[in-house]
């Protein structure tokens, strides 16, 4: 049991990768394993604007400028422009596969993709064409209820799969083949595809969904070591804090659903930590309680109940006070450590190392200012916001890994 957390790497690379924020800004993170900042709106720009910088002369002026629409991502004045051309019998490639990005921008995903194969069936060979119709499947496939196992995905790896045939040395093709696979869990295969689209060319450097598709490979080999060790028949749901990083995930079913900024002890982390050394102890836990449901926002407890009183919130230099109290704040978390000598009971010296005992928690925090930066007494301190979140998102019982 001791030597899971060696292996837990989880996401360990996707912490680094996340946006280019300051230390205390909230992370926003979508629903999947795909960022929200992988948007249908910039794939549609970018295909316009290839469309657009390739000099060819289009059957209608209407349709050059609902293509320039297309760039703006303004999608119904583009699809005025494509009705006209439309209406003008000029139904070529250019206008319909317009038309259908136009009603993919509109998130009308059904009309976008009747037109962008009728695209196909007059152009078959056109790469981006072939794309637009992939991505359209993986935005289905991500707004759907059954993410990363809808049919829409399917498609999408079955539209790769075939460009494969016509295009076997494309590396945009590839980094879509590898998100798509990504998305499904099949982390290994995905991450073949994201190297052979970096040997063709393309350009990855800290790349979220990349690093995502290799921690989500090591996080199913921890999770089946944690299941024959017997902490869980299945790690459906897990919170993984990174004391380097300074960042904490929460997973279901292999797949990210939030992620948050927090601090932990100003003193470091370590497994074993003990008594009176304000560190925070590494290792695996588990939620033992929960408390301070409906509490208002701000709400200071102490020990572990809710005082009435509510805290002022630092959330700049100027509300910094030269002695900030360390208050424990609006959600708290009871965690309890699992490895004997290490986050439970006394160690082999006989020092208590029990992170339970120690009033180790997960909670809101006054310093909202200095999140992102190690500086609590062994805690792991939240965003207010975030810990109301997290609290309403995982239940008792949840398995913490602290890396």
């Amino acid at each position: 049991m001791k030597i899971i957390y060696l292996t837990i790497y989880f996401f360990l690379a996707l912490s680094k990768s996340i946006y280019s924020q300051d230390n205390n800004s909230r992370i926003e993170w979508k629903i999947g394993s795909r960022p929200s900042e992988i948007s249908l709106n910039q794939f549609v720009h970018f295909i316009s604007k290839i469309k657009l910088d390739f000099p060819q002369q289009y059957s209608h002026p209407y349709i050059q400028n609902g293509w320039n629409f297309c760039k703006d991502t303004l999608f119904t004045e583009a699809l005025i422009q494509f009705n006209m051309g439309f209406n003008s019998k000029n139904s070529n490639v250019d206008l319909l596969w317009g038309k259908g990005l136009a009603f993919a921008g509109l998130k009308n995903y059904d009309s976008s993709l009747t037109y962008l194969w009728s695209a196909y069936n007059l152009n078959v060979d056109n790469i981006y064409l072939i794309m637009s119709i992939g991505n359209i499947y993986e935005q289905m496939d991500l707004e759907s209820k059954d993410f990363g196992k809808s049919k829409y995905l399917d498609s999408a790896l079955e539209v790769y799969k075939n460009a494969f045939l016509l295009y076997p040395k494309y590396d945009y093709l590839f980094y879509c083949w590898g998100r798509a696979l990504s998305a499904k869990g099949d982390f290994s295969e995905s991450i073949n595809k994201f190297n052979y689209a970096k040997i063709l060319g393309y350009k990855v450097e800290n790349d979220v969904i990349m690093r995502f598709a290799d921690a989500g490979k090591k996080f199913l080999e921890a999770s089946i070591i944690a299941e024959l060790s017997g902490f869980n028949s299945r790690l459906d749901l897990l919170i993984y804090i990174n004391v380097e990083e300074q960042n904490m995930f929460v997973s279901r079913n292999n797949s990210i659903v939030k992620a948050f900024r927090v601090s932990t002890g100003k003193t470091g982390s370590e497994y074993g930590a003990k008594m009176g050394t304000n560190q925070t102890p590494l290792g695996i836990h588990k939620i033992v309680d929960k408390i301070g449901d409906g509490a208002e926002f701000g709400s200071i407890f102490k020990s572990r109940r809710n005082t009435g009183r509510i805290a002022p919130i630092v959330k700049d230099s100027a509300g910094l006070l030269s002695k900030l109290h360390d208050y424990v704040l609006t959600r708290v978390f009871i965690i309890d450590g699992l490895e004997d000598g290490i986050n439970k009971g006394r160690d082999m010296n006989g020092k208590l190392v029990d992170s339970k005992a120690r009033c180790i928690y997960i909670h809101g925090t006054n310093n909202e200012l200095m999140l992102g930066t190690p500086v609590s007494y062994g805690c792991i301190r939240m965003f207010n916001d975030d810990a109301i979140e997290l609290f309403n998102l995982v239940p008792i019982g949840t398995y913490v890994i602290i890396e």
